[in-house]
């Protein structure tokens, strides 16, 4: 923050305060001598870094020379990397994003909790029914990895919304995804019945299911999956979260697919009934 406000105050920026109480800040050089209003190169996130600085909350930033509003020289030196006064006071950019807080949106925290809320409902399900269930596990050395990128799926991208101080503009499409890829998730699951599990416990003895989504696709539970690990994360902005996360999933389930489809083979009733239908998108993959 001295940095910034070192070289506000080389570039001509008059800092004063904005409350009656004295600022801990020293008095403000003399104005430069008159001249056009010059494009100050000083950066958003240096403006901004005043005003967050502990002991200059009460900061006012005026631009050397400002022309007389309304003038052809004001409405000239609003470019790209202009910050408005009143922007740079309220903590907001030019494109409409808060920056004065860093933490997500009351909205994404509730769809974040729903989502969490989800996934504990699922665990509890499973370990119901794979106390039951007595088979090989599809892919068990990468069921680490896999509980891993789902508590990443949950702390990674509110992690990035606070840390970049941004949310997405447009987050109704990745929300509609995200209640698609939740619908489709419980009926594979209700489809699927008592063999359903997240460790990917494959029963020796079992009947092909092929009612619900499973009469269109193979792995319609990992289509959800893959849906959420993409849909979440866009709903918040978090883009990183979202490329990285992806990644790791498509990892996961890479090993966990080869195997359980192997396991799987071993009955002749499966091997009729998914010869002829794809994994995840119908007729293409």
């Amino acid at each position: 923050a001295k940095f910034h406000r070192g070289r506000a105050r080389r570039q001509g920026w008059q800092l004063r305060s904005s409350s009656p109480r004295p600022a801990s800040a020293p008095a403000g050089v003399p104005a430069p001598p008159p001249g056009p209003h010059p494009q100050s190169p000083l950066t958003r996130r240096g403006l901004l870094a005043l005003h967050s600085a502990r002991g200059y909350h009460g900061l006012l930033l005026t631009p050397p020379n400002p022309p007389p509003s309304g003038s052809a020289g004001a409405r000239g030196t609003q470019g790209k990397g202009a910050l408005p006064p009143a922007a740079a006071r309220m903590g907001v950019d030019p494109g409409g994003r808060d920056r004065s807080r860093g933490t997500p949106p009351k909205w994404y925290l509730a769809v974040w909790a729903l989502s969490a809320g989800q996934r504990v409902r699922e665990l509890a399900v499973s370990r119901k029914r794979e106390a039951g269930l007595v088979g090989d596990r599809a892919c068990p050395r990468g069921y680490p990895l896999m509980v891993a990128a789902h508590l990443g799926l949950f702390l990674l991208p509110p992690l990035e919304m606070s840390l970049r101080g941004r949310s997405s503009r447009r987050p109704l499409p990745w929300l509609i995804l995200l209640g698609g890829a939740f619908g489709l998730r419980w009926s594979a699951i209700r489809a699927l019945g008592p063999y359903w599990n997240v460790r990917a416990t494959v029963p020796k003895e079992m009947t092909p299911v092929t009612r619900g989504p499973y009469r269109l696709i193979r792995h319609p539970n990992y289509l959800a999956v893959s849906l959420e690990f993409l849909a979440l994360p866009l709903a918040g902005g978090a883009n990183f979260s979202a490329a990285f996360l992806s990644c790791l999933n498509a990892l996961v389930l890479a090993c966990r697919i080869r195997d359980e489809e192997r396991l799987l083979s071993r009955s002749p009733a499966y091997r009729r009934a998914f010869e002829d239908r794809a994994r995840f998108i119908p007729g293409v993959f």
